[in-house]
């Protein structure tokens, strides 16, 4: 999806896991001005294997460079389906060792990827 210089809106990306948990991205936006934090959050909702955290990184998009990532997404704990209806903001799904201040980029093009038990979801952005 290209991104208009002149617009930014907040972003909602879903993708389903295997067994059709609803996975949603929501919150980030497609543009943040200079000096303005990220913010987003993942949720989780439906009948399956539920895991404690999805696993989000941040890329250059022309590079592929890893920028920031959170690899919290532990192994699922349950081998039977369940009901699930969770909500993480970015600072929830962070590590304890990672800082939990907000997050602020160099200007930039950027990819956000977000996977939690196999449902991956990708939304672009660019910090001015």
């Amino acid at each position: 999806m290209p991104i208009h210089p002149e617009s930014s809106f907040q972003q909602k990306s879903s993708n389903t896991t295997s067994d059709g948990v609803v996975v949603t991205v929501e919150g980030l936006k497609t543009r943040y001005t200079s000096g303005e934090a990220l913010d987003f959050a993942v949720t989780a909702k439906g009948s399956g294997i539920f895991c404690p955290k999805p696993i989000a990184e941040i890329v250059k998009s022309e590079t592929g460079e890893t920028i920031w990532l959170v690899s919290g997404g532990s192994l699922c704990q349950q081998d039977h389906p369940q009901d699930i209806d969770k909500k993480w903001t970015m600072h929830d799904i962070s590590d304890e060792w990672i800082p939990r201040g907000p997050l602020f980029l160099d200007s930039g093009e950027y990819k956000m990827i977000v996977e939690y038990n196999g449902a991956t979801i990708a939304q672009d952005f660019i910090q001015e």
